[in-house]
């Protein structure tokens, strides 16, 4: 997946929004034609705010976006994916959060198969080389952990490197 580069130079000059993640996914998705779902929570029973993900693409691909920017903060991605793929084939009222969320990309889309979905971590990063040689070790094995929990649900998993 080609994701744009994050610049935050750039986007405090030109996107609107609170925090670096927040300017990033809004130039991204409008850039691509994404949804955004960013701090767009489903509210379910007392307390449970859950976010479904960043952004989602009209080809089924849910995207969630951080910056590497520590083993915590990566922690958060992975179990954001994993947690939210599990919503989506448990809860029904999650489901149709995100349905209703890709029919204002494809008016006459259907959920499918959970093979139909890609669950894609987005790791934004300065530095060079490949995610799977410079995320650190920790953040390596939990990407792995949480990998293995979205694809029981049927969900593909899949990694971009985002560019800063």
């Amino acid at each position: 997946m080609d994701l744009p580069k994050w610049d935050d130079d750039f986007l405090k000059a030109n996107v609107k929004g609170k925090y670096g993640e927040d300017r990033y996914n809004r130039y991204s998705c409008d850039q691509l034609g994404h949804g955004l779902l960013d701090r767009d929570f489903y509210r379910g029973r007392a307390g449970e705010q859950v976010e479904i993900c960043d952004q989602l693409t009209p080809a089924k691909q849910l995207v969630c976006v951080k910056r590497m920017d520590g083993s915590d903060k990566m922690s958060h991605l992975f179990q954001q994916g994993s947690v939210s793929a599990s919503l989506i084939m448990t809860n029904d009222a999650y489901r149709a959060k995100l349905m209703a969320k890709l029919r204002e990309l494809v008016a006459d889309a259907e959920f499918g198969n959970a093979t139909e979905w890609t669950m894609v971590y987005a790791v934004a990063t300065s530095k060079d080389g490949n995610l799977k040689d410079i995320m650190p070790f920790f953040s390596r094995a939990a990407l792995r952990i949480h990998s293995i929990a979205i694809k029981a649900t049927g969900i593909k998993v899949a990694v971009a490197k985002i560019d800063r």
